[in-house]
């Protein structure tokens, strides 16, 4: 079997693109396009990238880090009290 056909971006579409953005606001294009495929939704990455530029959907920071006690304990190797 081959791939589905892509499908242009409807507003039934946009809708679930908009729930995934704001649902997983570190993807960009690629990784919602992963999303709706898994989903059965098969969209041309160039359009959803221009959707996603036009609609202010830009991907935020991919990882970030948080220190139970102080910012700078994760490189210090902090394993308690002082």
């Amino acid at each position: 079997m081959g791939k589905p056909a892509k499908q242009h971006i409807d507003e039934k579409i946009a809708k679930r693109i908009k729930k995934l953005h704001h649902e997983h606001d570190n993807l960009g294009h690629e990784g919602i396009a992963r999303f709706l495929e898994v989903e059965g939704i098969v969209v041309d990455e160039h359009e959803l990238r221009l959707f996603m530029d036009e609609h202010h959907l830009d991907a935020g920071p991919t990882a970030s880090w948080k220190s139970r006690a102080h910012p700078l304990d994760i490189f210090r190797g902090d394993v308690g009290k002082r």
